[in-house]
């Protein structure tokens, strides 16, 4: 189970999060946070640990720039972990999740977003070309579906939300959600603040980095 893309820098952000020059997730201590910056890859979940262990009396994590997972079994297993430590999870004003990176923001025990914040959503992917196979285009009844429907359902996240994302963009592509759509799914624990995240101005953030 991967999400694989395609690494060309002049794509979208969804088809150039796996691309080798973005650096690997790191929890960076800072007063009462982590800052949440990188790509989810095999790393993580020790990332994670550390971090944890390293600083207990930190309970929040501010994902400011997390695109993505090279590994969604690593993802899986280190959102969890921080799910376990009940931690509060953040996508400050300016933060940019996708993919993966929105995976993990929904691991928080308390969810918060800042105004205009991007959380971005797709298809899942394995594979390129015509060997490749997107999630969107199996059956519902389909095992590659369970890793999914079943961290959703240990977060406290209807199924829901999972059909929405394959239907949302294709792997190639990238939809950030509205503030009604965050709301819909139940995406924060917390009054989802007013101003939507346009395509241009979160591909912007992505470009920036």
């Amino acid at each position: 189970m991967r999400r694989l893309f395609a690494l060309s820098l002049l794509l979208p952000l969804a088809a150039c999060i796996a691309a080798a020059d973005e650096a690997s997730l790191r929890l960076i201590p800072q007063e009462d946070r982590f800052i949440a910056r990188g790509v989810i890859d095999g790393s993580t979940p020790e990332v994670v640990r550390r971090a944890l262990a390293a600083h207990p009396e930190l309970r929040t994590v501010v994902m400011e720039y997390v695109p993505g997972s090279r590994d969604d079994d690593a993802n899986l297993l280190a959102s969890r972990m921080l799910r376990q430590a009940g931690v509060t999870m953040i996508v400050p004003e300016g933060g940019l999740v996708a993919s993966g990176g929105t995976d993990m923001f929904l691991a928080g025990v308390e969810r918060r977003t800042g105004p205009g914040a991007c959380l971005g959503v797709h298809s899942w992917a394995s594979g390129f070309g015509p060997f490749g196979t997107e999630g969107r285009d199996l059956p519902r009844n389909d095992p590659e579906h369970r890793p999914y429907l079943d961290y959703y359902a240990d977060m406290g996240v209807d199924a829901a939300f999972y059909w929405y994302t394959l239907e949302a963009a294709d792997a190639a592509d990238i939809h950030y959600m509205s503030p009604a759509e965050l709301h819909r799914f139940g995406m924060t624990t917390a009054p989802v603040p007013t101003g939507a995240a346009s395509y241009d101005r979160c591909e912007a953030l992505h470009l920036a980095q």
